[in-house]
């Protein structure tokens, strides 16, 4: 399942979840910013001298 879909269902306006979809998009939110800092230290890990 994708953000979109999650977001969409638990729309209040059509039935849905207000506390499920706020969850969802802190999810969301966390997980884009592990991704970041994954990549982040890609990044650095890729610019370290090796020995």
């Amino acid at each position: 399942m994708n953000y979109e879909h999650l977001f969409k269902v638990n729309d209040k306006s059509v039935g849905g979840s207000f506390y499920l979809q706020s969850k969802v998009v802190r999810a969301k939110e966390r997980l884009d910013e592990e991704l970041k800092i994954q990549a982040q230290e890609d990044r650095e890990k890729g610019q370290m001298p090796h020995t």
